[in-house]
């Protein structure tokens, strides 16, 4: 693991964002998640390993999958880790993290995860596997985003919802 950013010395983490009701973490959740508990709900948009076809193109820098080249600020954004991952180790990735998302949730949590269309399936899956109640599918609609010509619009981000308990 590359270290948590929101981390001091091992300890407890500190929110990258606090407001009323809601802190917002940022770093990997392996290493975040294990100092929570009494989440009533966590909304996550983890790294979605389909970023190509092959091998090459998953390997790819994350600017270079997920950015247009037109954009103003593609210069600034950070490459990030963990988004080379097949279908497998990406179910048994996501499997992981949520296991341990669930112990820290509290009785009727709820789970939301990001996805692109091409991980939906393993996506249900690992809800499940992680030990949530699946509790359905939600679309994200996002017009004007990435336009392709001779192809239907990637306009969308599906979310995948698990619930602690029944």
């Amino acid at each position: 693991m590359s270290g948590c950013s929101a981390c001091s010395g091992g300890g407890l983490p500190r929110p990258y964002f606090e407001g009323p009701g809601c802190r917002i973490y940022h770093g990997d959740a392996l290493e975040v998640l294990p100092y929570l508990s009494g989440i009533a709900g966590m909304v996550t948009d983890p790294p979605y390993s389909s970023g190509g076809m092959f091998r090459s193109d998953r390997t790819a820098r994350t600017v270079e999958k997920y950015v247009s080249t037109d954009s103003w600020n593609a210069d600034r954004l950070p490459d990030f880790s963990g988004d080379s991952r097949d279908q497998r180790s990406f179910l048994a990735w996501c499997a992981l993290w949520m296991g341990v998302a669930r112990r820290a949730t509290i009785p009727g949590g709820v789970l939301i995860s990001f996805s692109d269309w091409r991980q939906v399936p393993i996506m249900s899956d690992a809800v499940q596997a992680g030990g949530w109640v699946w509790r359905g599918l939600a679309t994200w609609w996002k017009p004007g985003v990435r336009i392709q010509r001779g192809a239907f619009r990637g306009r969308r981000s599906s979310s995948s919802s698990g619930r602690m308990g029944r």
